[in-house]
């Protein structure tokens, strides 16, 4: 298990090198950073998405190959996973200073964002917190608003 962790992590930033150029660690870690935190209307109504923005602050103009956005799994809220500084940096930063325009999102019942109705039902009624086709419309909300939000 060790071992495929390892393999992972190598594999991982094998890609980041090539994702990022030939930018220094030093030249990166100088690059000062600008957070912005967002309430974003989901389609579902009465629930908003908290969304937080980290970009280069002499940065204003990303292109799309230069623009990501995280979304978490079902354990965690994204600013836990995204952006949870270890050693200094976390991996929202990381990729922030190395020029991309990074956004993280909390799906209803994570993190910030609104608690749906349904967290507040006994476990027993079984309704899921959202549904999977609920996490997509709410991603492509938060994508169409970091969208305008560069444009």
């Amino acid at each position: 298990m060790k071992f495929l962790q390892c393999l992972t992590s190598s594999v991982i930033l094998t890609l980041l090198s090539d994702m990022t150029g030939t930018t220094s660690a030093y030249a990166a870690a100088s690059v000062k950073l600008v957070t912005e935190e967002a309430m974003v209307a989901s389609p579902q109504p009465g629930i908003k998405i908290y969304v937080r923005n980290k970009r280069p602050a002499n940065q204003t103009h990303f292109d799309a190959a230069h623009t990501l956005v995280f979304v978490h799994g079902a354990t965690y809220p994204a600013s836990t996973a995204f952006d949870l500084e270890l050693n200094g940096m976390s991996w929202m930063d990381y990729m922030a200073r190395r020029g991309f325009n990074v956004y993280l999102l909390d799906l209803p019942g994570y993190g910030r964002s609104t608690r749906p109705a349904t967290m507040d039902q006994p476990a027993e009624a079984g309704q899921p917190v959202e549904t999977t086709a609920q996490a997509v419309q709410d991603y492509a909300a938060v994508v169409d608003w970091c969208w305008h939000a560069n444009t």
